[in-house]
C-alpha cells in the first residue's frame, strides 16, 4: 500500500417515442466532439509548464507527509527521481517501521521490516521499469503505443476526460484530465504488488507552481479498500546526485 465517476443515466418518465426521438437527434442534445487524446494530453503538459520547462530538469527531489487515516497511521516519504529510468524512495510510518525501494535503470529492488531486502522481478519489474520513466508525462512515442479518448465523465467531482493509454511496455492505464483546467487529475490502473495484481486509483489535488512548472501538492491513493494521502512539503528540482541510486549493500548481495 505505502510506496511511490459514473455516468449519470436520467430516466425520461414521460415521453412519447415521437418526442423522444425529435429531442434525441436535435442539434442542441447532441454531444460535442470528444477532443484527441494528444490534443488533450498537450495541452496537460502546456498547462504544467511546457515541454521545454520539464525537459530542462535532471532530477527530481519530493518529500511529503502520509497518512493513513483508517488504520491511524503517520509516516513521512523522500522520493527521488533522475533521467532517464532512475528512481529511491524512503518512507517511515509509525507501527511498520522503514519501507525502501529504488530501481538504478537494471535492477528493481525493496527492502520492508517483513520481508527484508528482495529483488523485483517478473510483471513488477516491468512495473517498476515504466513508472520510473522520467519523461512519462509527456508521453511520446518511447513510452506511449497508443491513447484513445472514452469519455468524458465525472472523476474526483471534476469534469474530466477519461483516457486509455497503452505503454509500450504492454501495460495499460486510465488518465483523467480536467476539462476546465487541463491537469492530469487521476489514473486507474492494476499495479503489481507483493500479493498480487491490484487495481490502484490514484488522484490528484491542489496543484500549486514549483519553479517553472505547476504540480500536486496532494496525492491520494486507493488500494485494497484503504486510502493514503501524501501531502508534499517541498519540490527540489537539479539537486539529486548520481550517488542517490546506488544500490544498497544488501541488495547487491542477491545480484548473482
Amino acid at each position: 500500500m505505502f510506496r511511490r465517476g459514473a455516468r449519470r443515466l436520467v430516466p425520461l418518465l414521460s415521453c412519447s417515442a415521437a418526442i423522444c426521438l425529435l429531442v434525441a437527434t436535435s442539434p442542441q442534445a447532441a454531444q460535442a466532439p470528444l477532443p484527441s487524446a494528444r490534443s488533450i494530453v498537450d495541452r496537460s503538459i502546456k498547462v504544467t509548464g511546457g515541454a521545454e520547462a520539464f525537459k530542462a530538469l535532471r532530477s527530481i527531489h519530493v518529500k511529503a507527509s502520509v497518512s493513513i487515516p483508517s488504520q491511524n497511521m503517520t509516516g513521512e516519504l523522500d522520493v527521488k527521481s533522475a533521467r532517464p529510468n532512475k528512481v529511491v524512495s524512503h518512507g517511515k510510518v509509525t507501527g511498520i517501521g522503514d519501507l525502501d525501494e529504488g530501481f538504478d535503470g537494471k535492477v528493481a529492488w525493496m527492502i520492508d521490516p517483513m520481508n527484508g531486502p528482495a529483488l523485483v522481478t517478473g510483471k513488477a519489474l516491468t512495473q517498476r521499469t515504466s513508472d520510473a520513466w522520467f519523461d512519462a508525462p509527456l508521453h511520446a512515442a518511447d513510452y506511449v503505443r497508443t491513447m484513445t479518448v472514452l469519455a468524458q465523465e465525472t472523476f474526483d467531482k471534476r469534469p474530466a476526460y477519461k483516457v486509455k493509454v497503452v505503454l509500450v511496455s504492454g501495460l495499460e492505464k486510465t488518465e483523467f484530465f480536467d476539462v476546465e483546467t487541463g491537469f492530469l487529475i487521476g489514473i486507474e490502473s492494476v499495479h503489481e504488488l507483493p500479493m498480487g495484481s491490484v487495481p490502484t486509483r490514484e488522484t490528484f489535488r491542489d496543484f500549486r507552481k514549483y519553479g517553472a512548472l505547476m504540480m500536486p501538492a496532494q496525492q491520494i491513493e486507493r488500494v485494497l479498500g484503504l486510502e493514503q494521502i501524501v501531502t508534499i512539503s517541498s519540490y527540489e528540482f537539479n539537486a539529486v546526485p548520481n550517488s542517490a541510486f546506488d544500490l544498497p549493500p544488501t541488495i547487491k548481495a542477491l545480484i548473482k
